[in-house]
């Protein structure tokens, strides 16, 4: 069946508006807008119950060969279980679990794909106890490498005891601990991992100790992710104890074929391949969980004041980090958090976690033009975006996803002007820092009037700045009739006429 995308409802209905939009009165189908549902009821699917986290890679002819001849997929994670591995039982409403895959021909219609495993999955928690990601598994991320190799990072519990979010001192659960572990595949359906984390939790008292999940690398075009010249001179950047190293590798330089082929061990292949993306231009980010008061955490007010949370609340924030590879040392420097919650009361005020970073040029001269008018024209005190300074470090832009204590979701957009190291929360895009551009649709009976989050976008069709821009997301919602539902749909960007950034359109499928 054909079947084409249209917008569903004006733009302003993506921006901070919690009363119904015009999208409600265009079909009384619930679930129009959303790309990707829940399976049958009656098929024994690997993501059943619950799914969420959408990573959508757009391939070439050679690639879509091999899962036939569909050029889009969108890698995810869910569960069919209320067990996951090891017969450990999962913190309720938690959608990893095990990693999937669908297919489309052009990003819009979607279906599943069978995988090799169990349920059609094609990723699993490992079957070895002693593994850090024995218990359950999340795909975060996933690149198709120049040399045709499918890169993965996913975040992963084990055996070790940990605590999850709002849980008090002591209590502890199987598979909370979460670290960061990749995976590479030759053809993105069957993969080998590494046995060891490449970003592991903080020592005590550090933000991260509690857990590191989320990891996602975006490309830097002008300048390596470690900047200030450590990549050229080897100088020591250990960092005062901020060094995570990224266990395994072993490589003392060298070409990544130069390495399998003196090797030739999947262990090294695996580690190796990251380490090639690593010292190219490429800054990591993730994502931690902790206490709303404590360093790295904390709201900290104009004053330079420490805000307290009210005891009325879940007595936990999440935070955004950042870290950068040396390929001297072949280790990952942790920067610190980079992107905190907001004060009681905002949008994000329990949090930032998942989120896409990608550079401001991605979406053409006219966003680039807008932004420099921002900055040059802004009024006192106020943040804005800029192109940074001739020569130096891209603009970044970071699409995150902020959490209130009531449980809702929605997403909104910071910036960095010094290559990774320094984020703020835009100010002109919405009512408040960050926005946000992207909140649940309150109040209407459809499928995401709950939370939306886990925002990641494709840059599709022409060159750089002159094709579509689509961000997919995972929505929630209840749905009268239908008791608690959620999905996976799309905005397209309206913007590319005027550069507005906050100008974002829900598709649907006629």
């Amino acid at each position: 069946m054909s079947s084409s995308p249209r917008p569903l409802g004006s733009p302003r209905s993506c921006h901070a508006d919690t009363s119904p939009s015009p999208s409600s009165m265009l079909s009384s189908d619930p679930f129009q807008g959303r790309l990707l549902g829940p399976p049958p009821a009656d098929q024994q699917w690997w993501d059943g119950l619950l799914f969420a986290g959408p990573i959508v890679v757009r391939t070439g002819p050679e690639q879509a060969a091999w899962v036939g001849g569909k050029a889009w997929r969108m890698y995810y994670h869910g569960r069919d279980s209320e067990d996951w591995g090891m017969g450990v039982h999962a913190q309720p409403g938690t959608p990893f679990g095990r990693v999937g895959m669908a297919l489309s021909h052009d990003g819009v219609t979607w279906e599943r794909y069978h995988g090799p495993l169990p349920g059609g999955a094609i990723f699993d928690p490992s079957d070895d106890p002693s593994a850090f990601d024995c218990v359950h598994v999340g795909c975060s991320d996933v690149h198709l490498m120049p040399d045709g190799t499918w890169l993965m990072l996913y975040y992963a519990g084990g055996l070790d005891p940990g605590r999850f979010p709002a849980w008090p001192a002591g209590k502890t659960a199987l598979g909370a601990q979460m670290r960061c572990g990749i995976a590479t595949s030759a053809d993105g359906v069957t993969w080998q991992r590494a046995k060891t984390p490449f970003l592991n939790i903080g020592g005590a008292g550090s933000w991260d100790e509690l857990a590191v999940s989320w990891p996602r690398v975006t490309a830097l075009s002008t300048q390596r992710a470690m900047g200030r010249g450590q990549a050229e001179d080897c100088v020591d950047s250990t960092g005062g104890g901020r060094v995570q190293e990224m266990e395994g590798a072993k490589a003392e330089g060298g070409k990544l074929e130069g390495r399998k082929a003196e090797r030739g061990k999947a262990e090294d292949m695996i580690l190796a391949s990251f380490a090639d993306v690593a010292e190219a231009d490429w800054l990591l980010t993730y994502q931690s969980v902790g206490d709303p008061h404590a360093p790295g955490h904390a709201h900290v007010g104009e004053g330079r004041e420490v805000e307290r949370v009210p005891e009325s609340v879940p007595q936990y924030c999440y935070t955004i980090g950042s870290a950068a590879f040396d390929p001297c040392t072949k280790k990952w420097i942790k920067r610190g958090s980079c992107i905190r919650r907001g004060p009681i009361g905002a949008w994000d005020e329990a949090g930032a976690n998942r989120r896409h970073v990608l550079p401001l040029a991605a979406f053409g001269p006219k966003a680039v033009q807008k932004w420099e008018g921002l900055h040059h024209q802004g009024k006192k005190g106020e943040d804005s975006l800029a192109t940074g300074e001739a020569g130096g470090p891209p603009v970044l832009l970071m699409f995150y996803e902020g959490a209130r204590y009531n449980g809702t979701y929605a997403i909104g957009l910071a910036y960095c002007l010094d290559g990774g190291e320094t984020w703020d929360k835009a100010r002109h895009i919405g009512p408040e820092p960050g926005g946000p551009i992207l909140q649940p649709r309150f109040g209407e009976e459809v499928w995401d009037n709950m939370l939306v989050g886990t925002p990641h976008l494709v840059v599709s069709g022409g060159e750089e700045g002159s094709g579509k821009v689509l961000m997919y997301y995972t929505g929630v919602g209840e749905v009268s009739g239908y008791g608690r539902v959620r999905g996976i749909g799309a905005l397209v960007w309206e913007g590319g006429d005027s550069g507005d950034l906050g100008k974002w359109t829900r598709l649907v499928v006629d």
